[in-house]
């Protein structure tokens, strides 16, 4: 064991690791980039987080650069989860659902929970948090970090439904952020420490850079673009937005406050496939009108690929058998408290998919093997990372991509 690691060790009340196994573990994330850290920390509880937050700074002091990199579930695409020096797993501890208030309709959830576990806890009150992102095993920090955008997009996105937050700063302070008022943001920035600091710094960048703030995207997920909601135009003051998209770079999210509302819709769902990729573009075109609440695309080779190493797809059978062509498939869900409407919009979207030549539907069973199959589908990324013979760092997804109208010819 390093010395740092059995200082660290003597001085938490976590786990601190430089097995060389642990490390290499940890060198990887969904990207295609290795970095392996010197240290792998599991804390415990925020004190455990700012004693290691307080070392790196220290030694930062000293001219030593002694990194640490925030780690959830580790389903980066960027890279952004590995890094050298410490990796805090925040994961293995740091991951209770402390409180659910069914009257404010909000939960208390440690940042290193996933939204598997969360989403069970709330659903035993019948309550749900309709913004959760797609993929069950991701962490509440972890999607906060990406700014990952929500499984169904018509109840916007987890940034509006975040009211409060608990952050470690880099040198081991713990502050709370959510909206506070013009006299409390003059408070904030009257106080001497890096809490006060912080607030000036930002409140006056905001100032100093008002029109080209204004022409930041607020819906965008990089390059710290969440400053554009920071400062409303009555003086309030928010800096959640601002962690959104951050990457764990801004201070380390420990515990946050979510609202959530109570279970009233159920969602169905229909795969929908494509000989013809201009015919699927047109079919998102216009079912549009519906307001589907979840429209996934997936490129056919994804499917073929993972038919080749075994996977039996009911749909991809019946379009072998009709000898079509798989370009794009499309799962659309929607959602509804009223059965009568979702029954209704789901009959004239399957008109419309009946329009195409080539078009095939698959609507799934009420049963749970079919509900199993859905969810392979739908995850056929994970299918194609564990299938026999492909090395993880061949495939490389990409979530949250936005191409503006303006780039298309017209």
């Amino acid at each position: 064991m390093s010395k740092i690691a059995k200082y660290l060790n003597g001085h938490i009340i976590g786990e601190v690791s430089a097995r060389e196994t642990r490390l290499k573990q940890f060198s990887t994330d969904r990207s295609f980039l290795k970095i392996q850290p010197e240290l792998v920390v599991y804390p415990r509880f925020n004190e455990d987080i700012q004693k290691i937050m307080r070392f790196s700074w220290q030694l930062a002091e000293k001219g030593h650069i002694f990194g640490v990199t925030t780690r959830g579930y580790g389903g980066s695409t960027d890279g952004s989860s590995i890094g050298k020096g410490i990796i805090l797993d925040i994961s293995r501890h740091i991951n209770k659902v402390k409180e659910l208030d069914l009257r404010a309709k909000t939960v208390q959830v440690q940042a290193g929970a996933n939204f598997q576990k969360l989403n069970l806890a709330i659903a035993s009150q019948a309550m749900e948090i309709p913004q959760s992102p797609a993929g069950e095993r991701l962490t509440v920090g972890g999607a906060i970090a990406m700014n990952l955008p929500s499984e169904k997009f018509n109840y916007g996105d987890l940034v509006n439904s975040v009211s409060e937050a608990e952050v470690v700063l880099s040198n081991g302070d713990i502050i709370n952020i959510g909206k506070i008022s013009r006299k409390e943001l003059s408070e904030k920035t009257a106080l001497s420490n890096f809490e006060g600091e912080i607030y000036r710094k930002i409140d006056t960048l905001i100032e100093d850079n008002y029109n080209l703030i204004q022409q930041i995207d607020g819906d965008s997920s990089f390059g710290y673009s969440g400053i554009a909601n920071v400062k409303g135009e009555d003086g309030t003051f928010n800096l959640i937005p601002l962690f959104f998209g951050s990457l764990g770079t801004l201070g380390v999210i420990t515990e946050v406050k979510i609202q959530t509302r109570y279970i009233i819709n159920e969602t169905n769902f229909m795969v929908v496939s494509f000989s013809n990729r201009d015919d699927a573009r047109d079919f998102n075109d216009e079912i549009a009108k519906f307001a589907p609440d979840i429209v996934e695309l997936f490129d056919g080779k994804m499917f073929e690929a993972a038919v080749a190493s075994g996977k039996k797809y009911q749909f991809y059978l019946d379009r072998n058998s009709q000898k079509l062509a798989t370009k794009l498939v499309l799962v659309v869900g929607i959602s509804d408290k009223n059965a009568k409407k979702i029954a209704s919009k789901m009959h004239k979207i399957e008109k419309i998919a009946n329009k195409f030549e080539g078009s095939t539907i698959w609507i799934p069973e009420d049963n749970e093997h079919s509900k199993a199959e859905l969810e392979s589908i739908r995850d056929v990324r994970e299918i194609l990372r564990a299938r026999s013979g492909v090395i993880k760092q061949e495939i490389y997804p990409i979530q949250g991509v936005y191409v503006p109208m303006e780039r298309f010819e017209t």
